[in-house]
Order: C-alpha cells, then structure tokens, then sequence
C-alpha cells in the first residue's frame, strides 16, 4: 500500500485540490476524506463560506477550474457541503479551536445527521 493511500483515500489527490483552491482564493473550512453512508466509495468533502452563495453547479465548477492545471487525469470526487450543513457545524463546535486535525482519523459514528464510516480530515477551523 503506498504511504498517500489509506483505506480508499488518496491523501496526495486531496491535499492537490485544498492547495489549488488556496492559490484560488478560497478560504477552506472544513476538509477531509470520508466513507459514509451515502456513498458507495469515499469522497472529498469541502466546505467554505466562500461557497455558501454560490449555487452547487457554481462551486462545483470553481473547484474543477482551481484543479485542472493540477491533475494529469481527474480530481477526486468532491462533495461541497454548506457551512450550516449538521455536518460541518459538528465538526467545527468539537475541533474548530483545535491547534491542528491535520492527519486524524475519524470513523464509526455518526456526525452531524452523517454517518461516517472512516474518515481522514485535513483542516477544520472556524471562519
């Protein structure tokens, strides 16, 4: 197993499109590699006030245009979740004043209305 994959999540990939959107200008919130219930495979999940206005075509497309120059075949599923998603709110209230989550692993519970079966997260903060 390669160090940049654990358990279906390619850490490598995700890490790519968090440091796109940031040359982006887009302040990420929330970001981490999941297994849930609602999807068969692990996804990308990613939630900023910057796409909050937008509507889900609209962020989904900015994200797709920060990491095209960055991706020889395609960026990873990404789901963009909204900062009052039950999710997110959980997540920041529990670790959003944490000193770093960088690297944590989380699973087997249920967060927000999620249930999330493993999960890598890659930044949680309040914004």
């Amino acid at each position: 197993m390669a160090e940049t994959t654990l358990v279906g999540f390619d850490v490598s990939a995700g890490q790519k499109v968090l440091d796109a959107l940031e040359e982006d200008g887009v302040r990420v919130a929330v970001a981490f590699w999941a297994k849930t219930s609602d999807y068969d495979e692990p996804r990308l999940f990613i939630a900023s006030p910057d796409f909050d206005s937008a509507s889900r075509l609209d962020a989904h497309t900015r994200v797709a245009l920060a990491v095209q120059p960055k991706f020889i075949w395609s960026a990873p599923n990404v789901v963009i979740l909204r900062m009052s998603d039950g999710t997110i709110e959980t997540l920041q209230r529990l670790f959003g004043n944490a000193r770093s989550v960088h690297g944590m692993r989380l699973g087997g519970q249920t967060i927000g209305r999620r249930y999330v079966e493993d999960a890598y997260v890659y930044v949680i903060r309040n914004l």
